[in-house]
Protein backbone atom coordinates (compact mmCIF):
# COMPACT_ATOMS: atom_id res chain seq x y z
CA UNK A 1 0.00 0.00 0.00
CA UNK A 2 2.41 2.25 0.71
CA UNK A 3 4.25 1.72 -2.41
CA UNK A 4 0.83 2.53 -4.21
CA UNK A 5 0.75 5.84 -2.57
CA UNK A 6 4.53 6.34 -3.02
CA UNK A 7 4.20 5.64 -6.70
CA UNK A 8 0.94 8.30 -7.09
CA UNK A 9 2.79 11.01 -4.79
CA UNK A 10 5.71 10.40 -7.48
CA UNK A 11 3.31 10.74 -10.72
CA UNK A 12 1.67 13.70 -9.36
CA UNK A 13 4.85 15.53 -8.45
CA UNK A 14 6.01 14.77 -12.23
CA UNK A 15 2.70 16.25 -13.57
CA UNK A 16 3.03 18.97 -11.53
CA UNK A 17 6.92 19.56 -12.45
CA UNK A 18 6.29 19.02 -16.21
CA UNK A 19 2.81 22.04 -15.87
CA UNK A 20 4.65 24.30 -14.25
CA UNK A 21 7.76 23.65 -16.89
CA UNK A 22 5.32 24.31 -19.88
CA UNK A 23 2.75 27.37 -18.49
CA UNK A 24 6.28 29.39 -17.42
CA UNK A 25 7.28 31.14 -20.47
CA UNK A 26 10.66 31.80 -21.30
CA UNK A 27 12.13 35.55 -20.20
CA UNK A 28 11.95 37.71 -23.28
CA UNK A 29 15.39 39.00 -24.70
CA UNK A 30 16.88 42.59 -23.29
CA UNK A 31 17.62 44.94 -25.56
CA UNK A 32 21.40 44.95 -26.85
CA UNK A 33 22.31 48.52 -27.50
CA UNK A 34 24.92 49.50 -29.86
CA UNK A 35 25.60 52.70 -29.71
CA UNK A 36 24.76 54.80 -26.48
CA UNK A 37 27.15 58.65 -27.16
CA UNK A 38 29.71 55.49 -28.09
CA UNK A 39 30.20 52.57 -29.92
CA UNK A 40 28.87 49.94 -26.79
CA UNK A 41 28.41 46.05 -26.05
CA UNK A 42 31.42 44.88 -28.06
CA UNK A 43 30.69 46.70 -31.58
CA UNK A 44 33.29 47.73 -34.03
CA UNK A 45 33.20 50.76 -36.46
CA UNK A 46 34.13 48.75 -39.83
CA UNK A 47 32.08 52.20 -42.07
CA UNK A 48 33.87 52.74 -45.29
CA UNK A 49 31.97 56.14 -45.27
CA UNK A 50 32.69 59.74 -44.16
CA UNK A 51 30.88 59.21 -40.62
CA UNK A 52 31.47 60.99 -37.02
CA UNK A 53 30.03 58.91 -33.65
CA UNK A 54 30.76 62.11 -31.84
CA UNK A 55 28.16 64.19 -34.37
CA UNK A 56 25.86 67.23 -31.63
CA UNK A 57 22.95 67.45 -33.93
CA UNK A 58 20.17 66.11 -34.52
CA UNK A 59 21.06 63.95 -31.27
CA UNK A 60 17.57 61.81 -30.01
CA UNK A 61 18.87 61.01 -26.78
CA UNK A 62 22.26 61.78 -25.05
CA UNK A 63 25.09 63.81 -25.87
CA UNK A 64 26.16 62.78 -29.35
CA UNK A 65 24.79 60.77 -32.43
CA UNK A 66 26.32 59.21 -35.62
CA UNK A 67 26.24 60.92 -39.12
CA UNK A 68 27.22 59.57 -42.04
CA UNK A 69 27.80 61.27 -45.36
CA UNK A 70 26.99 58.98 -48.77
CA UNK A 71 29.29 60.61 -51.25
CA UNK A 72 29.13 57.87 -53.84
CA UNK A 73 27.80 54.69 -54.48
CA UNK A 74 28.99 51.26 -52.87
CA UNK A 75 29.88 53.51 -49.19
CA UNK A 76 28.66 52.57 -45.93
CA UNK A 77 28.13 52.73 -42.44
CA UNK A 78 28.65 48.96 -41.15
CA UNK A 79 28.81 48.24 -37.38
CA UNK A 80 30.14 45.07 -36.66
CA UNK A 81 30.56 42.51 -33.38
CA UNK A 82 32.89 39.82 -33.39
CA UNK A 83 30.81 37.17 -30.96
CA UNK A 84 27.13 37.96 -31.38
CA UNK A 85 24.97 35.68 -31.34
CA UNK A 86 21.54 37.36 -33.13
CA UNK A 87 19.11 34.28 -32.75
CA UNK A 88 18.92 35.28 -29.52
CA UNK A 89 17.05 38.84 -31.07
CA UNK A 90 13.91 39.73 -33.97
CA UNK A 91 14.46 42.90 -34.74
CA UNK A 92 16.86 46.13 -34.72
CA UNK A 93 15.14 49.41 -33.97
CA UNK A 94 16.91 52.83 -35.16
CA UNK A 95 16.62 56.44 -34.85
CA UNK A 96 17.06 58.05 -38.22
CA UNK A 97 16.92 61.84 -39.47
CA UNK A 98 16.75 62.61 -43.07
CA UNK A 99 18.59 65.83 -42.49
CA UNK A 100 17.76 69.76 -44.04
CA UNK A 101 16.47 67.87 -46.86
CA UNK A 102 15.74 64.18 -46.06
CA UNK A 103 14.35 61.64 -48.31
CA UNK A 104 17.06 59.07 -48.79
CA UNK A 105 16.12 55.78 -48.46
CA UNK A 106 18.31 52.87 -46.17
CA UNK A 107 18.91 49.49 -46.47
CA UNK A 108 19.69 47.74 -43.37
CA UNK A 109 21.02 43.96 -43.61
CA UNK A 110 22.95 41.51 -41.81
CA UNK A 111 25.69 39.17 -42.28
CA UNK A 112 26.96 36.23 -40.78
CA UNK A 113 29.99 34.13 -40.83
CA UNK A 114 32.27 37.76 -41.57
CA UNK A 115 35.68 37.38 -42.60
CA UNK A 116 35.00 33.80 -43.44
CA UNK A 117 34.63 31.80 -46.68
CA UNK A 118 31.03 31.36 -45.36
CA UNK A 119 29.93 34.72 -45.91
CA UNK A 120 25.70 34.69 -45.43
CA UNK A 121 23.60 37.63 -45.82
CA UNK A 122 20.18 38.30 -43.38
CA UNK A 123 16.99 39.62 -45.07
CA UNK A 124 17.66 43.34 -46.79
CA UNK A 125 14.83 45.17 -45.63
CA UNK A 126 14.53 48.17 -47.53
CA UNK A 127 13.19 51.62 -45.59
CA UNK A 128 11.43 54.11 -47.42
CA UNK A 129 12.65 58.01 -47.50
CA UNK A 130 12.73 59.15 -44.28
CA UNK A 131 12.04 62.21 -42.29
CA UNK A 132 13.49 65.80 -42.12
CA UNK A 133 15.03 67.00 -39.55
CA UNK A 134 13.39 65.76 -36.63
CA UNK A 135 14.68 62.25 -35.51
CA UNK A 136 12.16 59.21 -36.10
CA UNK A 137 12.41 55.28 -35.16
CA UNK A 138 12.07 53.05 -37.25
CA UNK A 139 11.98 49.19 -36.80
CA UNK A 140 12.01 47.35 -40.45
Amino acid sequence: MRVVRFLRFLCLLAATALILAVAVPAPAQAPLPVYTDSLVSGFQDWGWATRDYANTSPVHSGTHSVAVTIASGWQGLQIYHPDLDSSLYTNISVWLSGGTNGGQKLQVYGMLHVGTNYNAGQARPSLSAYAVRSPSRYTP
